[in-house]
């Protein structure tokens, strides 16, 4: 199975703060695949921008990322955002120092999708059935934010 590390490596997705509904947003260049990256270099794993929402009202997450081109639902391609909870060390620092990160969220095209708690080796979480949305160009998942527990540092909304 081929993953895509293109949140992790090109992008940093952190928690934001603030109260009510609150967003971050990160873009990307288009067609800046890191020099490594050995497999075929599609559209559609070229990030363009990646999104993270809180609604305090409702207790969610929102994740959402956007390629340069339509989502190969036929592949067996996995987005995965690289989340930073409090504990985010630099597991990528070979290539990208300032990228830190102690869990993953992961999307598959399939539908399907789980956050892993790499900091506390913990085993894939599966998120909740009908969480994960593809249309065009955006994969997204919408899920309670109790998924992603807080590691001391940092609350919900940070």
């Amino acid at each position: 199975m081929k993953t895509l590390f293109a949140f992790a490596l090109s992008t940093f997705v952190a928690m934001i703060t603030g109260e009510g509904s609150a967003l971050a947003t990160i873009v990307d260049p288009v067609k800046d695949f890191l020099p490594t990256y050995a497999f075929t270099k599609k559209a559609d794993l070229d990030v363009v921008s990646a999104d993270v929402a809180y609604n305090q009202a409702v207790g969610t997450f929102m994740f959402e990322g956007t390629m340069n081109g339509a989502i190969d639902t036929t592949s067996t391609d996995t987005y995965v955002f690289g989340l930073d909870r409090g504990q985010g060390t630099a597991g990528l620092a070979a290539i990208a120092s300032n990228v830190l990160f102690d869990s993953v969220l992961l999307l598959n095209v399939n539908g399907s999708g789980a956050f892993i708690d790499i900091a506390q080796g913990g085993a894939p979480v599966a998120l909740p059935a009908g969480s994960v949305h593809i249309s065009g160009n955006t994969i997204s998942a919408t899920f309670s934010a109790s998924l992603i527990p807080s590691l001391g540092a940092l609350a919900p909304g940070q």
